[in-house]
């Protein structure tokens, strides 16, 4: 249940979502980022917070909250890097998978167009971890990466942190409801002050 949790995170969050979602959870502290569509609701205290937009793509920014966790502090990362931006729908894909030709030429492009997108996540990716690097307190980082495990792009903000779902988490961990329902693109990391109970999808 949601009313399980002492801290929320949300990307892709519309404005008129956020009072229902408020309404329905015993979460007293609210930090939200209207242009971003990030939102993190927290049972505990915010004492410091900002927003970093990370590029001119709207899904290209994160959110950062310092919580007085019974005298200690923690710090909550919110991210959501840039999409892939499909131009095709599920049934052109479909099509293309289905001709020879189609596919050939299809699959070309679809390679030099998440070669784009996934260049844009390497130079955001570069800049929330610069931001981390300053972080003296133990954080939790989540959110949407729109890039899968073993990308450069995951490597890159894994790095020394706990994947979540890596340490306690069963099965293909599939968090993205596509064609293929193997593809993991969100996620949970945190420092090693922090340890990792369990994980669940779903």
């Amino acid at each position: 249940s949601l009313k399980e949790f002492d801290v929320l995170c949300l990307q892709e969050i519309e404005d008129m979502d956020v009072e229902i979602i408020q309404n329905n959870l015993n979460l007293s502290y609210t930090h939200y980022d209207p242009e971003g569509d990030l939102l993190l609701l927290s049972k505990f205290p915010i004492e410091n917070s900002g927003i970093i937009k990370l590029s001119k793509y709207r899904s290209g920014s994160f959110i950062f909250s310092d919580l007085n966790y019974y005298d200690n502090r923690i710090r909550i990362y919110n991210f959501h890097l840039t999409t892939n931006r499909p131009w095709l729908n599920n049934t052109e894909l479909e099509e293309i998978e289905e001709n020879e030709t189609k596919f050939l030429g299809g699959a070309l492009e679809i390679l030099k167009h998440y070669s784009f997108y996934s260049s844009v996540r390497v130079r955001q990716a570069e800049t929330l971890n610069s931001h981390i690097a300053t972080c003296t307190s133990p954080f939790i980082l989540c959110g949407d990466m729109n890039d899968v495990p073993g990308s450069y792009v995951y490597n890159m903000m894994k790095d020394k942190l706990n994947d979540s779902f890596v340490e306690k988490g069963n099965g293909l961990g599939s968090t993205y409801n596509s064609i293929l329902k193997i593809l993991r693109l969100d996620y949970i990391f945190s420092s090693n002050e922090i340890m990792n109970a369990r994980a669940a999808l779903g």
